[in-house]
């Protein structure tokens, strides 16, 4: 991520669909961005084609269909603007065309973007999650942070209002997920909301798999090795508590029982935000996208941030290099 300013967050990206479901996004672009941050909203539109008549004659061309397509979307983008974000300064309207997961990256990446905020479902309505979609699709593979919240099935009492006033930060013993901190440390003084650092201990699933084999424990073994799992995880939360607090954030700590998702989204309240990095204990064979942070993006009650680890950038730099030496090297043999 680029250097963000003295005020935070300098650039944020808000992918919209036209549906009111996307907009939801905004307030959460808005409590996040200083006054100074620019909000890019960007809508994707689908590669245009001529409409042609019975016969296969072409009754609108391509062109005049695109024309159609951008003048549409800038009409609605400047609707939803006012609608939800009403005077506001320092914000710019995008459209592209094409498949909107590989949009909103490029996008993203060209403007140097520092977030980007997106619901995770939009025109398919509540009953069509964008998991394994677009939302899901930007937030594997994005090397930039993204919010993914979850939009209400009607229209919120106040648009335009969003309150944060905390972020939780779950850790899991790993330099991995540690790597979300940079991003906490700058979020937090940008919002001027305390940090609270979470860690899960599930020592009874540990001790049934164990049992399964055939392994006896008595009460004395199962306390020390619930004491000395808490113990571990408190001096490790600790640890990065203290990191944080030299740069004068308000951090406290917490050890959870039971599974990871369950135990973290218990502990929220609405007003928190969850920020996590992409990647956990498990590195490249376990992607916490597609664990614990699928299921609190998918079911957890306030917005996840996914901040992408050095893991991400080191497995999708090199694919991208690839991909733009392909697409050279067929230029040329295309023009030779």
């Amino acid at each position: 991520m680029e250097a963000t300013t003295a005020s935070g967050i300098r650039r944020i990206l808000v992918p919209l669909d036209g549906s009111f479901f996307a907009e939801q996004a905004l307030p959460y672009a808005k409590a996040i961005g200083g006054p100074e941050t620019e909000l890019i909203l960007l809508e994707v539109a689908p590669p245009a084609e001529p409409v042609r008549g019975l016969l296969g004659n072409v009754l609108v061309t391509a062109e005049e269909v695109r024309q159609s397509y951008d003048e549409g979307i800038e009409t609605a983008l400047e609707t939803t603007r006012r609608a939800w974000l009403g005077e506001r300064p320092h914000v710019r309207m995008e459209t592209a065309i094409g498949d909107a997961a590989e949009e909103v990256l490029r996008v993203a990446e060209r403007e140097s973007v520092d977030l980007i905020v997106m619901a995770s479902h939009g025109r398919g309505a509540i009953g069509r999650w964008v998991i394994g979609s677009v939302a899901d699709r930007v937030a594997r593979t994005s090397l930039i942070p993204v919010m993914v919240m979850r939009p209400q099935e009607e229209m919120p009492t106040e648009p335009g209002r969003c309150e944060i006033r905390r972020l939780i930060v779950p850790l899991d013993g790993s330099e991995l997920a540690e790597q979300a901190l940079p991003f906490v440390e700058v979020l937090a003084a940008s919002l001027h909301v305390p940090v609270l650092l979470v860690t899960v201990t599930d020592i009874v699933h540990d001790i049934a798999r164990a049992t399964a084999y055939g392994m006896p424990f008595r009460q004395e073994v199962y306390d020390e090795l619930v004491a000395g799992a808490r113990t571990k995880a408190s001096d490790h939360l600790d640890g990065a508590a203290s990191r944080l607090r030299r740069s004068g954030l308000e951090v406290s700590a917490q050890v959870l029982d039971g599974q990871a998702a369950d135990a973290i989204a218990n502990r929220a309240e609405p007003t928190d935000v969850i920020v996590m990095t992409s990647h956990g204990r498990g590195g490249l064979r376990r992607w916490l996208i597609g664990s614990v942070a699928e299921k609190l993006v998918r079911e957890g009650p306030v917005p996840v941030i996914l901040v992408p680890s050095t893991i991400r950038r080191q497995v999708l730099e090199p694919r991208r290099d690839a991909a733009v030496i392909g697409g050279l090297a067929g230029a040329v043999a295309a023009t030779g």
